[in-house]
């Protein structure tokens, strides 16, 4: 069975991606998440090619957990993975190092060929506002056969 392609964008903060009738995922890349959950794209939610939801949004005990997303707990003294920083000897405390990975642009929203390709550009920047990483990250989703479909993730 062929799916075809497809995918919605809401200029501005999300591109859900289609295979068929089923949505895939949506991708929340200008999210508006609370500095503490240190801002970042990500994936949510996530369904199978039957159309089951496989992902988790905010949990109770990680609310800075969102699907699937690109963090990083220690980068240097920033803490892009959102929440409170281990310190040792103190546990787990909340600081003033949550960074954030912001949308800058979008470079690339294609379909074609079974596949489904969303490229942009994030700025990682401490939580004064101060660059650390300029990304181009590419999302590529495929259907690999009528069972499962494929997420490769490039950065």
């Amino acid at each position: 069975m062929t799916r075809t392609m497809q995918a919605i964008h809401t200029v501005g903060t999300q591109i859900t991606v289609c295979a068929g009738e089923v949505e895939l995922f949506t991708y929340v890349y200008r999210p508006d998440t609370p500095v503490l959950e240190s801002p970042k794209p990500y994936l949510h939610p996530i369904r199978t090619l039957g159309g089951n939801e496989v992902s988790l949004f905010r949990p109770h005990d990680h609310v800075w957990h969102k699907g699937i997303a690109w963090s990083l707990p220690h980068l240097g003294e920033h803490n892009f993975w959102g929440g409170p920083t281990y310190v040792h000897g103190s546990f787990y405390v909340q600081q003033d190092n949550n960074g954030s990975a912001t949308h800058r642009e979008l470079t690339e929203l294609s379909i074609g060929d079974g596949l489904a390709r969303i490229g942009h550009r994030l700025d990682w920047t401490s939580q004064a506002g101060a660059p650390v990483i300029d990304e181009q990250r590419t999302l590529t989703a495929m259907v690999a056969d009528d069972r499962a479909w494929v997420l490769v993730f490039e950065t």
